[in-house]
């Protein structure tokens, strides 16, 4: 992974997202305390110009100020892919500039300032917003629904094995080891999370 753009700002703290997740329903809620992120201005997007205009897909949040998700999607000569996470209602000069919005449904609510209490009134709302070719709504556990062309597609969700990660303080680095080769030598434990216990 490429990380010369990233930015190191000594006087922010690292931006986070806690994620507290309902253990009946499944249905989680993030808090977002966007630190770093919330530094990021259109001038940076300036100085990375040149990425932007050579990307064939550039992904944008909304973690980052409104003005700065403006600023690279104007940037941006390749597909913009827009996931308004965290709600906020957006301009029409940014809905025009991106080519595919993902929204959750909390999020499309949000939006459009419009109650959705059922499938098609999300496939309505999404209908309503103008300039993305198109419009995928995130629907958890109900799949996600498509709308591009004025056509409505539901996409069923994938099945899904549903584990629960070891309690932090938990010996975890059995699993780690072996998809590493033998002689590699390493300094820090691979990124993301743990696996599942085999």
């Amino acid at each position: 992974m490429d990380v010369e753009r990233v930015l190191l700002d000594e006087s922010q703290a690292s931006g986070q997202a806690l994620i507290a997740v309902d253990s009946g329903s499944g249905e989680n809620s993030i808090i977002v305390s966007p630190g770093a992120n919330s530094a990021l201005a259109p001038e940076h997007c300036a100085a990375a110009g040149a990425l932007l205009r050579d990307a064939s897909v550039t992904l944008l949040q909304q973690e980052i100020p409104e003005e700065t998700v403006e600023a690279a999607a104007r940037l941006a000569a390749g597909t913009v892919l827009l996931n308004p996470a965290p709600a906020r209602r957006l301009s029409q000069a940014v809905l025009e500039m991106v080519d595919v919005l993902v929204p959750n449904r909390e999020e499309l609510a949000v939006l459009t300032g419009t109650a959705l209490p059922d499938l098609h009134a999300v496939a309505d709302a999404a209908r309503t917003l103008r300039g993305p070719a198109a419009v995928l709504v995130t629907l958890g556990a109900d799949g996600a629904l498509l709308c591009e062309e004025g056509s409505v597609h539901l996409i069923p969700p994938l099945p899904v094995t549903r584990w629960t990660p070891p309690p932090p303080g938990t010996p975890s680095a059995g699993p780690w080891p072996s998809p590493w080769p033998r002689a590699a030598r390493c300094t820090r434990p691979p990124a993301g999370p743990t696996p599942p216990p085999r």
